[in-house]
């Protein structure tokens, strides 16, 4: 969608003069260069990968007694080099997809490979120790090979580790439980750079606002929803402003962490309605859509995904409000009355904000 939607620019600028054709056809041709094709093929090559290994595993379980300790290991571990391997020489074949499909088998196989291990010889352990070492190994394939399709299978298993921390613990609050689910996203942040895949960062998102949803849960105050709202709108002003030194972090993954930010604050805004009544939902949802204005104001115009998380958050806002406050026509007219003009100022204060930190660079501007 994204390339349909540059190549129709292209083509329009061509159509207006404002690019030579010759240029537009090249960079059309450029963008179908570079983009990332995966066809149906491509899918069910991998999927066959995948699903090898689980009948492998299926049959060694099956058949578990019959097959003597030492070949049930040594059958495991040779799949493991073997799929590796037959993936290190269809990468350097060209072979892009079937290496992929290889690693990944060999990556499921390893797990695998842990819990039978663990079955046959009886170790003492837990699958917080079991996830840990897939986890390890995964982003230590994903980094060797530079295979973002692994990187993917290590914040899948990652995901799978904080569960099983949340799981072993009953769900209260331990020390493990605070510090490995940021531990972890930074370990897949620093896992996409590695790998070269600026995709796989988005798990450090998810499970940075997966660990502050579980500790609100445990924790369920206006107090911290109060505090998602602040912080999560702080960190979205920070990458947005133009002039902060923040911005370039924000731009240099397309604008992701903007969203994930954004995203905390409209959980927080949630939060605080399910969790007040009378004047404080109309307090909540004036600054909600205070924020949704500013939100827009600061990166809706660039961001497509800021401007409809943005319309989003207006809708529920207003739709929740009138849900609560039907039969009361006078004070959902007042809320609106007083939402316009909080939005009106805040959108005012915002413009005059963007020009102020323009104008020194328009200045120096040679």
């Amino acid at each position: 969608m994204y390339v349909k939607r540059v190549k129709r620019q292209l083509s329009e600028w061509a159509d207006a003069g404002l690019l030579p054709p010759e240029t537009a056809a090249v960079l059309a041709r450029d963008l179908d260069s570079r983009a990332s094709r995966i066809g149906i093929a491509q899918v069910l090559l991998v999927l066959a990968g995948i699903f090898l290994c689980v009948a492998f595993l299926l049959l060694v379980s099956a058949n578990w007694e019959l097959i003597p300790r030492i070949v049930r290991l040594g059958a495991v571990v040779a799949l493991i080099w073997a799929t590796h391997l037959a993936g290190a020489l269809f990468i350097r074949a060209g072979r892009t997809t079937l290496g992929t499909a290889a690693l990944l088998l060999g990556t499921a196989c390893f797990g695998g490979g842990l819990s039978l291990a663990g079955q046959m010889y009886h170790i003492s352990g837990d699958m917080v120790s079991m996830f840990t070492v897939w986890f390890l190994a995964a982003a230590l394939t994903s980094v060797l090979f530079r295979s973002g399709a692994v990187a993917v299978a290590a914040g899948f298993v990652s995901m799978a580790l904080c569960w099983s921390l949340i799981d072993v613990s009953g769900g209260t609050i331990t020390s493990g439980n605070l510090w490995v689910p940021p531990a972890l996203a930074v370990a897949m942040a620093l896992l996409a750079w590695l790998s070269g895949q600026e995709k796989v960062a988005h798990f450090s998102f998810l499970l940075l606002i997966g660990w502050a949803v579980w500790l609100y849960g445990e924790n369920d105050t206006v107090f911290v929803a109060a505090v998602f709202v602040a912080l999560g709108f702080a960190i979205f002003t920070a990458l947005a402003l133009k002039g902060s030194p923040f911005a370039r972090c924000g731009e240099a993954l397309g604008g992701a962490p903007m969203i994930y930010a954004l995203v905390l604050s409209a959980i927080g805004l949630f939060l605080l309605h399910i969790s007040l009544q009378g004047g404080g939902l109309v307090g909540a949802a004036v600054v909600g859509l205070g924020l949704s204005v500013a939100a827009l104001a600061l990166a809706g115009s660039e961001h497509g995904g800021v401007r409809w998380l943005c319309y989003a958050m207006i809708g529920a806002i207003v739709f929740y409000l009138w849900m609560e406050t039907v039969g009361s026509i006078l004070g959902t007219s007042g809320f609106f009355l007083v939402a316009a003009l909080v939005a009106g100022a805040l959108a005012f204060a915002i413009v005059r904000l963007e020009k102020r930190l323009a104008g020194p660079r328009k200045r120096t501007s040679p």
